[in-house]
């Protein structure tokens, strides 16, 4: 319960967030910054899920839940992804949250190969 508090306080705001930061502790991760804020091309700031700051650029892990699976939210995450865009020292990944609530063993060995990219 203790740790389910602090990872709210963290920026937790589903359970996949939660388990994101569980199987980074899990797996000797750097927990990442959630929520962090970004403009779009037309000025609005966004939030996406998690970040990583590394020496030679930057991880932004987007999870998305059954829900992004929806007609009208999967239009509206593929054009905000696109206005957020991306910046040359930049990688950016989505996951489904199933996959890092029951596979979370392979999301830590994803995170790890991306985050030794940009060390």
């Amino acid at each position: 319960m203790q740790l389910g508090l602090l990872d709210c306080a963290g920026g937790s705001q589903s359970l996949a967030e939660i388990d994101l930061v569980r199987t980074c502790r899990t797996a000797g991760l750097p927990a990442p910054e959630q929520q962090a804020r970004r403009r779009d091309s037309r000025g609005r700031w966004r939030y996406l899920d998690a970040l990583w700051r590394c020496r030679r650029g930057s991880l932004w892990l987007e999870i998305d839940g059954i829900g992004h699976m929806e007609r009208e939210r999967w239009y509206d995450d593929l054009l905000r992804e696109a206005e957020v865009g991306a910046r040359q020292d930049e990688i950016r990944i989505r996951l489904p949250s199933s996959a890092v609530r029951h596979d979370g063993v392979r999301v830590a060995v994803i995170i790890a190969r991306h985050l030794q990219a940009l060390a």
